[in-house]
């Protein structure tokens, strides 16, 4: 056992190494028997140890480590979840807003262009409005009070917040011009030669709506019959309108070069609309930003939506220029009363003599003023010699032998009453005329009294529709001496045919039945006869139950060549003057004018 645990002791080499022990020497056994210097003390081993050939597994120790299978991978990383996908900034603009803006630099070509995209124009006025009134200018909350009648304040609600007054696509060249030139002297077209068109221009629409086309090309007609303008649909021009049915009525000032949008959305059908756009591309501003507005207007901020006090600014004489004509109550281009107001019922400016409180807005028509403004810019040098013109008419462009007349004057040189079916020239007397009107159409009444002498006119009935338009009225002024006179309808209101002071209106507190129906008329022509009507007193301001009547001249229309006699019984006097006649005539004191009608001398 002694000799055993040596062994083990000695156990700490490989089997191979046992056997062979090439690094020691041989066990006494490998060896013959040898005397010793010294006896071992347990002698000598004549033979193998009895564990020869014996095989010892080897010790744990010495064994190769097991073949273990390969660790599993490690596992992968978790990823942390997907970060969400960034959200976009929420547009300050509304749906609208951003069509018309997307509309803008698509249809405009000058937008197109590198940084002078709709967005930057914007951001430049913002900054402008909140400098100017100290206060955060929203687009998106920007939304212009409902209204009645047709004008691009009522079509443009929802989208006058990126315009400048409303319906301006500026550049962003104006717009940088506008905000650091404002409060000084501003006129009514621009001035910038480069901004204006030639005479020929070329136009396109977008949309193939039959009837929204013809509206805009009756507007179009306007210009091309009162100045030298002609307007080429589908013309080879690289510069020219296009016509969209955007979202409300917007346009640019002036030539801007290559396509340039004017959209007639929807309620911008009118033809005062119409116009007032296209006035816009040719150059034209709005009136009210004029120098001198403050003598013929009153602004009230104070009544004003956020933001919108910046939309009355005046701009400087190197964007705009009014070739010398007077303010204009009565232009397309002038805003109505309740421009931006905060809420209805509110007025944000008005004329300082308050006839015209209605006048000025009026989207009828262009105004006697607009289209001059046009000729001084375009046609100045078309006709070289000068006419004797009446009633502050001037040369006409398209025809220089004869003078372009006001609205209500005709002739060469416009010394005469503009024909219309139920107006005529009259001279006021001591007894009541009636004047005849039926039907949607105009007429023109002229009236002639002694000098000295008043005429005092009666509104029995008025069943026009008042709106802020104002698209029909009745216009009454007297003394010809300026180029836009007040309207009534049913209140005071003004137009724009040749100026005159208003005559005061006054009411009669008594109550009478409505009149009765005209009667016959005793001649059939030649403003021979008469017909009258009556009417009964239902107050005691008046005599209870008295009755009153007028008379009027009827049928006023020549009478035909060869007539001799009309209906009834005649005087003996009268009956001298009713002789055979060779051409068409006209009853005693009245007499055949040139658009053949009878006219009172």
């Amino acid at each position: 056992m002694f000799l055993l645990f040596l062994i083990f002791i000695a156990l700490p080499l490989s089997l191979s190494q046992f056997d062979s022990f090439s690094e020691f020497p041989p066990p006494p056994w490998h060896h013959r028997p040898h005397h010793h210097r010294h006896h071992h003390p347990f002698g000598h081993w004549h033979h193998p140890p009895p564990w020869r050939g014996f095989h010892f597994p080897p010790p744990e120790d010495f064994l190769p480590p097991p073949s273990l299978p390969p660790p599993p991978p490690p596992p992968a990383p978790i990823s942390p979840p997907p970060a969400p996908p960034p959200q976009p900034m929420p547009s300050p603009y509304t749906p609208e807003m951003q069509k018309v803006i997307q509309s803008i630099n698509k249809k405009s070509e000058h937008f197109s262009k590198s940084g002078e995209n709709y967005e930057n124009v914007i951001k430049v006025l913002k900054d402008f409005y909140k400098k100017k009134t100290g206060l955060q200018y929203d687009f998106s909350n920007f939304k212009l009070p409902t209204v009645t009648g047709r004008s691009e304040l009522s079509a443009n609600q929802r989208t006058a917040g990126i315009f400048y007054e409303n319906d301006v696509v500026l550049t962003l060249s104006q717009a940088r011009t506008i905000t650091k030139e404002t409060n000084r002297k501003k006129r009514k077209i621009v001035s910038d030669l480069s901004k204006r068109w030639t005479r020929s221009i070329s136009f396109r629409f977008q949309e193939n709506d039959e009837e929204w086309k013809t509206s805009i090309r009756s507007a179009i007609s306007v210009f091309t019959s009162s100045t030298c303008l002609s307007f080429i649909e589908n013309g080879p021009s690289r510069d020219y309108l296009i016509f969209t049915k955007g979202q409300g009525c917007y346009s640019s000032v002036g030539k801007l070069g290559g396509s340039q949008e004017v959209s007639i959305g929807f309620g911008c059908d009118g033809e005062g609309v119409i116009s007032h756009e296209i006035a816009h591309s040719l150059g034209l501003w709005h009136e009210q930003s004029r120098p001198d507005r403050n003598n013929f207007v009153k602004i009230f901020p104070q009544n004003m939506m956020s933001g919108a006090q910046a939309q009355f600014e005046r701009l400087n004489t190197t964007i705009t220029s009014d070739y010398g004509v007077p303010y204009d109550y009565g232009s397309a281009m002038h805003y109505p009363v309740f421009a931006f107001v905060r809420q209805s019922g509110l007025t944000s400016i008005e004329p300082t003599d308050r006839s015209f409180r209605n006048t000025i807005g009026s989207r009828v028509s262009l105004s006697f003023l607009d289209v001059k403004v046009i000729n001084a810019a375009y046609c100045s040098n078309v006709c070289q010699q000068s006419l004797p013109c009446q009633n502050n008419g001037y040369p006409h462009p398209n025809a220089c032998t004869r003078c372009l007349c006001p609205s209500g004057f005709s002739g060469k040189f416009c010394e005469n009453l503009e024909y219309s079916e139920f107006g005529s020239e009259l001279v006021a007397t001591s007894s009541w005329k009636t004047l005849r009107y039926q039907g949607s159409l105009q007429s023109f009444w002229r009236i002639r009294v002694a000098q000295g002498s008043k005429i005092v006119f009666e509104f029995t009935s008025v069943y026009f529709k008042c709106s802020p338009s104002c698209e029909e009225f009745v216009e009454v002024g007297f003394s010809f001496s300026r180029l836009t006179i007040p309207l009534i309808v049913p209140e005071q209101r003004a137009p724009k045919i040749p100026p005159q002071q208003p005559k005061p209106i006054r009411r009669d507190p008594s109550r009478w039945s409505g009149w009765s129906a005209w009667s016959s008329c005793s001649e059939a022509c030649g403003a021979c006869g008469k017909e009258e009507r009556t009417r009964t007193c239902l107050s005691s301001s008046c005599r209870m139950n008295s009755r009153q009547s007028q008379a009027r001249t009827c049928n006023l229309n020549p009478c035909r060549s060869g007539t001799t006699r009309g209906r009834g019984k005649r005087s003996t006097l009268e009956a001298r003057v009713r002789h055979k006649r060779q051409t068409s005539w006209c009853c005693a004191g009245y007499k055949k004018t040139t658009t053949n009608w009878c006219s009172q001398v």
